[in-house]
């Protein structure tokens, strides 16, 4: 009986060519045209793209941040924009509403902010990285933990426009503003934060609790919040959150995960299927 010679996989495939040069021609798109939220998002995805990279070297498996890294600036480059219909189909706001039931304390927060650069300052950095540290924590996890970060925050985007529309809000900051995007309720930084802390371990949960913090603070300090807006985020952390869940499990991510970490049970498998 003779013996069959099986090919060793390809770790690195055409399709990851591809993604990378995506990247590449993205990086460079963001030196000609300078945007602060896309280069953070490509800054960050060198982190995702080292990380992978490191990992087929050392014969592991693609942990897809090649994908993560080429699509995530093309995704949410769309988020931003798309805001603008906001504005079209709800010219009203609710801001009066909302101010008034906190009595106005986040508009007095935003005014103490503007004469005290000092902590403004510093926030105003914490609340504009978000695409950095969001793509950072993403390459700090794997698995299943980062499939839940990946498509909650997918789904976030996508199913808050609806909220937006039922809370038409633009924050302190932005009331006398003609044509400000309704974007306040609930708090879409606040919901990135908390799914950032939900989804991390070790010191990255930590560092992630204390960018939730300065997150918070920044919001409000900024105008870009009101209170309630950062209430509101929690139970749609939580309602993302299940709602991954429950599409991961449908998919059955967790059951394939063990195979792809374990890649003698892949080949078992196939040599099942072949037989």
């Amino acid at each position: 009986m003779g013996h069959v010679l099986e090919s060793k996989p390809r770790r690195f495939k055409d399709i990851d060519a591809l993604l990378l040069c995506i990247w590449a021609g993205l990086a460079a798109i963001c030196i000609v045209k300078s945007s602060t939220w896309f280069m953070l998002f490509i800054v960050g995805g060198a982190f995702l793209i080292a990380r992978c990279l490191y990992t087929l070297w050392k014969g592991g498996r693609n942990d897809g941040g090649l994908l993560l890294a080429a699509t995530a600036p093309l995704l949410f480059g769309f988020f931003g924009p798309s805001l603008k219909w906001t504005v079209i189909l709800e010219p009203h706001t609710i801001d009066a509403w909302l101010s008034g039931t906190e009595y106005g304390v986040s508009k007095s927060v935003w005014l103490w902010g503007l004469t005290h650069t000092w902590i403004s300052s510093p926030l105003h950095v914490v609340y504009m990285s978000m695409p950095l540290a969001t793509m950072l924590v993403m390459a700090a996890t794997n698995g299943e933990r980062r499939k839940l970060l990946v498509g909650s925050i997918a789904l976030g985007s996508l199913l808050v426009f609806p909220l937006y529309l039922l809370f038409p809000a633009v924050g302190p900051a932005h009331v006398l503003q003609a044509g400000a995007a309704r974007n306040c309720v609930p708090s879409m930084h606040m919901t990135w934060a908390l799914l950032m802390w939900v989804n991390s371990r070790g010191k990255v949960k930590w560092m992630a609790a204390l960018f939730a913090v300065l997150t918070a603070m920044a919001t409000i300090v900024l105008g870009e919040h009101y209170l309630l807006d950062l209430v509101a985020a929690v139970p749609w952390t939580w309602f993302l959150m299940a709602l991954s869940g429950w599409i991961v499990g449908r998919c059955g991510v967790g059951q394939s995960q063990v195979a792809c970490e374990r890649p003698e049970v892949c080949r078992q498998l196939e040599r099942g299927l072949q037989n």
